[in-house]
């Protein structure tokens, strides 16, 4: 991938007993090894089940953070946590948005950029 200019990525993961995917992780597991990217678009999902163990989830505004300390300012989250029900998700995406579909909207969503669906 290390001529790849644009890229735009439609994402839903699935994970266990784990976390949220971050501006952190997308910048160190993704983005460093694009170094001549100059466009990228995404929207990634991370829906998690944490059944058995009992971990610490970062809040909207720690995901928000993340992207800041990685100078992406152009994105957008939500985090939707339902306890004590184990399965919690997290939509990021960059913005303006600009995919057709958003996976996984619900009620709670209240970004409020998402008028028309």
């Amino acid at each position: 991938m290390i001529n790849l200019e644009e890229l735009s990525l439609l994402l839903s993961v699935v994970r266990d007993d784990s976390t949220y995917i971050d501006g952190i992780q997308l910048h160190n597991q993704i983005l460093i090894y694009m170094p001549r990217a100059n466009k990228f678009t995404f929207s990634i999902n991370t829906g998690l089940y944490n059944d058995k163990l009992r971990i610490d989830l970062p809040s909207n505004e720690d995901i928000q953070r993340s992207f800041i300390e990685k100078a992406y300012d152009q994105v957008g989250s939500y985090v939707h946590t339902i306890p004590p029900n184990p399965a919690d998700r997290c939509y990021l995406y960059s913005l303006p948005y600009q995919f057709e579909d958003f996976l996984f909207l619900n009620n709670p969503f209240q970004d409020g950029m998402f008028d028309k669906v």
